[in-house]
């Protein structure tokens, strides 16, 4: 396999999520900061606080909503890069009579079949995006009712609510969903990432009589899972689940990537003839083992730079 599509992928797409989660939280200041003025101002007990704060956070959410479809359009384009250079080694390395041959870009034909159910993904990602935004309010709802029936005053409020630092060893409910948004961010970008990856992949073996195929490829350093490291170089066919035996997983078998929590696992096309360019899927195995028998041995991670799928403590 040549990592190197592979490995621009991860790039973009971490540089994609620093991104999103920056104009969020910056989106986010603003809205807290007129929340919080209208605590301070009418008071716990106030009436009318809670219909200020369900107009802001609308407010919030159609911002949150523009970030997430520009950032759509971005994801897109960087899968599109991703599976178009996979296409073109397809190609490269397939004989004269293939039935690929002949037939002008594979991509593009991929490209133009998939379009409808790309915006679907897209479209989905979009609004789980937002999610977040769902659960904020009705847990400010929800702690204001308390802090009300418990006589708390407008101090006492806005550091349990609406606080960016933490307040008497407690995150605030503020602070808590900008930490949800960080996480789920990253979770739903990445899975709508295979999700179109998984597309254009299906629309390639469409038009061929090779057996196309899905490969975990994982960057390895001290901060890959255990999880991570047992399933990379695993292949299955494009339909079929990944196999998961390590920690943490989200379950024993799943479809696609993320596989736990701030999972960066890529899914990478595998056709028998990617094992004669770059590295083979043997080296990517040795390399995962190699890391799991060191931490074992050890009980350490060391810190491995730079950091790709057959990477190797020095």
């Amino acid at each position: 396999m040549d990592l190197r599509p592979v490995e621009r992928f991860n790039r973009e797409m971490l540089g994609l999520e620093r991104v999103y989660v920056q104009a969020v939280r910056e989106a986010m200041g603003p809205s807290r900061l007129v929340m919080l003025e209208a605590l301070l101002r009418d008071g716990v007990n106030s009436y009318n606080l809670p219909l200020v704060w369900r107009r802001e956070l609308d407010q919030l959410g159609r911002i949150v909503s523009g970030i997430a479809r520009l950032r759509a359009d971005r994801l897109d384009e960087i899968v599109a890069v991703f599976a178009g250079q996979q296409f073109k080694l397809v190609e490269a390395l397939t004989p004269s009579n293939s039935p690929l041959t002949g037939r002008g870009s594979l991509f593009s034909q991929a490209q133009q079949s998939t379009a409808g159910k790309r915006r679907g993904i897209l479209a989905n990602m979009v609004e789980s995006l937002t999610d977040w935004l769902d659960n904020l309010q009705a847990r400010l709802q929800a702690e204001l009712i308390r802090l009300r029936t418990g006589g708390e005053d407008e101090k006492a409020a806005a550091d349990r609510l609406l606080a960016e630092e933490i307040a008497d060893g407690r995150a605030s409910v503020w602070r808590h969903a900008g930490n949800t948004m960080a996480a789920n961010s990253q979770r739903d970008l990445w899975t709508a990432a295979t999700a179109l990856g998984q597309t254009y992949y299906e629309a390639g073996q469409s038009q061929s009589e090779q057996r196309w195929r899905k490969q975990a490829v994982a960057a390895i350093d001290e901060r890959t899972t255990n999880c991570c490291l047992r399933v990379h170089g695993q292949i299955q066919d494009l339909d079929a689940p990944f196999h998961l035996t390590g920690t943490p997983r989200y379950a024993d078998y799943k479809q696609h990537a993320p596989f736990h929590d701030f999972c960066r696992t890529a899914e990478a096309l595998h056709l028998e003839v990617f094992e004669t360019v770059g590295i083979t899927t043997r080296e990517m195995r040795d390399a995962a083992r190699a890391e799991l028998e060191a931490r074992e041995r050890t009980g350490t991670r060391v810190e491995i730079h730079p950091a790709n799928a057959v990477s190797r403590r020095g």
